[in-house]
């Protein structure tokens, strides 16, 4: 019998409160083990309480708040009494309490009276482990791991938390049954709205995260896109490369055709001197579209500093075949590039050339550009 959408809504909470309940509790019998480990030393002298408080602050902060609280707080209600949902949070948050005790004795002792206890937590059974569900705890890691990675495309392109996102879930091996059981908290926790699907999926551009199990992909706002790439100008702009190169690759990631974005995504790699990763970009954006004068130059840059120097050539022939006309330090460029190669001729004529028009705006290379013109004038018949 189908269940309505509110049953199936609850049920869904339900077993998501169970599973976060049973990976907690293993959670929490892997801290009682760690804890014992560290104060059952040799004597009080050799007793590891370092190690037995940071598993402790591990579990607390990493396992019990991040996740199982987050969990609970979908059905946690005020002035709901004493419901499930409240006996197993404070059942595990008590035995956090006992086992912290012996290494924060005072503040433990206020917490449990608080929960309503009326003798010593010093005399409270300590807690002990208890049993493993190992089905429940590889449906959490894989919950876990699809709320992580659509937080981790949000944070990528930062988007703000409010806005709910549409998206397709492609699961393999038996992933869906996780994603539809808990669609409940996946959705809230991630702020998604999903499309769960059972088959392999299409090529997929954009917001786009991949495991072994599942491939998810988000639709992200035209806005935020165009936002974005401003971002990445303006620490282009301020000399904040890294950065620029980051806000790239995620613009790239969204936007693989765009050639504007391959090319400041090279120029960001080319001012880190990240010389192969530059010319590749340039490429691919020459690729997207030829008829594009400055990538060409960018590119023969790029080569030149990869001691590709073919490539040069004829990236600056490249460019001067769409009846550009070449920048003087670009004639010094295909110059070196002819020397380089020992074609002593061309290279004369471009060393000449770019002199003619430096008109001591590049010293160096001037210098340089005389130099070699003395060295291979003769050479030049």
């Amino acid at each position: 019998m189908q269940l309505p959408a509110s049953r199936q809504k609850e049920r869904s909470a339900y077993r998501g409160g169970m599973l976060f309940l049973a990976l907690v509790t293993e959670e929490l019998s892997e801290g009682v083990i760690g804890v014992q480990v560290g104060l059952d030393a040799a004597g009080p002298a050799e007793a590891h309480v370092h190690e037995a408080g940071e598993t402790l602050w591990h579990f607390f902060w990493h396992d019990f708040c991040d996740w199982y609280l987050e969990v609970k707080k979908l059905r946690l209600s005020e002035k709901s009494g004493l419901t499930g949902d409240w006996r197993n949070l404070l059942h595990v948050f008590g035995a956090y309490l006992r086992l912290l005790h012996p290494i924060m004795p005072f503040i433990t002792e206020e917490l449990w009276h608080r929960l309503g206890q009326t003798t010593s937590i010093a005399i409270a059974a300590y807690p002990r482990p208890s049993s493993v569900d190992e089905g429940a705890e590889r449906e959490m890691a894989l919950l876990q791991e699809m709320i992580t990675a659509a937080r981790t495309l949000r944070a990528d392109r930062k988007l703000g938390q409010k806005e709910s996102l549409p998206g397709v879930l492609y699961c393999h091996d038996g992933a869906q049954t996780v994603a539809q059981h808990y669609r409940d908290v996946l959705e809230k926790l991630a702020n998604v709205n999903l499309d769960i699907r059972a088959e392999a999926p299409p090529k997929l551009e954009g917001a786009v995260r991949s495991t072994p199990e599942f491939d998810l992909w988000l639709e992200t706002p035209q806005a935020d896109s165009d936002a974005q790439r401003e971002l990445a100008d303006l620490y282009a702009s301020a000399g904040k490369n890294d950065l620029a190169e980051n806000t790239y690759r995620a613009l790239v990631t969204a936007q693989p055709k765009d050639p504007e974005l391959h090319r400041g995504l090279g120029q960001a790699l080319l001012r880190q001197k990240k010389f192969p990763e530059a010319q590749q970009e340039f490429l691919t954006a020459l690729q997207l579209k030829r008829d594009s004068p400055d990538v060409y130059v960018d590119l023969a840059f790029a080569a030149s500093e990869n001691k590709n120097y073919e490539l040069t050539i004829r990236a600056l022939n490249g460019r001067t075949l769409l009846n550009a006309e070449l920048p003087a330090i670009c004639f010094f460029l295909r110059a070196s590039a002819y020397d380089h190669l020992r074609d002593y001729k061309l290279a004369a004529v471009d060393y000449h050339h770019f002199l003619e028009v430096a008109n001591g705006k590049y010293p160096d290379q001037e210098w340089q550009a005389t130099h070699r013109l003395i060295a291979i004038e003769p050479k030049k018949r």
